[in-house]
């Protein structure tokens, strides 16, 4: 849906903020897709529009399903100057680059109805406090975006009980349940991913979705379509299981703690992973070389996979379980599972089809998992082994 022609101003009554409040509140009438012209449409004051506006109301573009310029005045980025491209460009690109995300997440509001842009009180109902706030919402599963809504750059930010939430540009860290007044300049926005998310976007070179099929006499376009190589930017949350399935079925689970990363993919591409923190990283079983630097860890996913995925997948839940042939698992993990009456583990197998796929075991830890082995050892059979039980 459109949001109308809102003039090009801070107005609450018809600028700019309006844009935001229309938005979030019309998520929750069931609507879920949304669109605004950036920069605004109408010309109704004598104040011309600045280039904080344009870039302020560019960052909430970037972070809405649809990013469109459309203007009475032929308002463009290049009414701006260099500062205006360079921003605009930015902005642009983050919004291309997240395009495997946010195309996840409409599929999953085709399926299910949640929106792409959530309420706080959506997300949150047993936190009071989300139910007032009409300048903040939730992009999908993992962000928590707060535009700003007035000029100067500062504004106060409530962070929903819950969560933790990590600045996207600094990686600071806020815990939930917590206020703080938010500045920065038009280099940045106030964005937050949520701790323990998997994020899956396109490279940064990616300029567009459409084809170039003329020449246009400007530098280089990278074009991309929806089935490309991917950049996954990673937030391990310690102890817990965290997992994203993309809209065609791709699927990573993974498991953090105490400076180890148990990773499972699936994904018929190649995957650059960007995780935040240090690790010692095993993807599907085998350690993968790394490189550290600045605080994170990266590495590559060269896109092999055993077997083809599942025809039961759902995209909706990003933790269900995986199915890999026989000699995909890992030689340890079966001794482990053999030996798995040392640690009062209950192992039961159901046979599978006649062409001798691998028999399907379901695993039962009796035992409170409090030791990081026993937290491992259920993250790797969990979701290497399918469990027919839905999550």
């Amino acid at each position: 849906m459109w949001a109308g022609d809102q003039s090009s101003d801070w107005d609450k009554g018809d600028g700019f903020p309006t844009v935001i409040i229309g938005g979030i509140a019309l998520r929750m009438c069931g609507v879920p897709f949304y669109g605004h012209d950036v920069g605004g449409y109408t010309d109704t004051t004598s104040a011309p529009l600045t280039l904080e506006l344009f870039i302020r109301w560019s960052q909430f573009g970037a972070l809405s399903p649809i990013m469109q310029i459309y203007s009475m005045r032929n308002i463009t980025p290049w009414s701006f100057g260099d500062d205006g491209v360079r921003l605009y460009r930015e902005f642009a690109k983050l919004h291309t680059q997240l395009v495997p995300y946010t195309y996840t997440m409409a599929k999953i509001a085709n399926s299910t109805g949640m929106p792409i842009i959530r309420h706080p009180f959506l997300v949150h109902p047993e936190d009071p406090r989300t139910s007032s706030d009409s300048f903040s919402y939730y992009y999908g599963n993992s962000f928590f975006v707060a535009p700003f809504y007035e000029p100067g750059g500062e504004r106060a930010i409530y962070f929903p009980e819950g969560e933790n939430y990590i600045d996207w540009f600094t990686g600071e860290l806020y815990e939930g349940g917590t206020s703080i007044g938010y500045s920065c300049d038009l280099e940045r926005m106030p964005l937050f991913v949520l701790e323990g998310s998997i994020i899956p976007m396109f490279h940064p070179d990616v300029d567009t979705l459409a084809p170039v099929s003329v020449e246009i006499g400007v530098e280089e376009i990278v074009t991309a379509d929806l089935d490309p190589d991917l950049l996954v930017r990673m937030y391990p949350k310690s102890g817990k299981v965290d997992g994203f399935t993309l809209y065609d079925g791709a699927r990573i689970t993974s498991y953090a703690e105490g400076g180890e990363l148990d990773i499972l993919v699936r994904a018929k591409r190649g995957i650059d992973f960007e995780v935040f923190g240090e690790y010692d990283v095993t993807v599907n079983g085998r350690r993968i070389e790394v490189r550290i630097a600045n605080g994170k860890t990266f590495f590559t996913w060269d896109g092999e996979i055993e077997q083809p995925y599942p025809e039961d997948l759902s995209i909706g839940s990003p933790l269900s379980s995986l199915t890999l042939s026989p000699a995909s698992i890992p030689s340890k993990w079966l001794k482990t599972l053999n030996d798995a009456s040392s640690h009062n583990i209950d192992v039961g197998a159901v046979s599978d089809s006649v062409w001798g796929r691998f028999s399907i075991f379901k695993l039962r830890l009796l035992l409170p998992l409090a030791s990081r082995s026993l937290n491992r050892l259920r993250f790797r059979w969990k979701y290497c082994i399918r469990d027919r039980s839905p999550l």
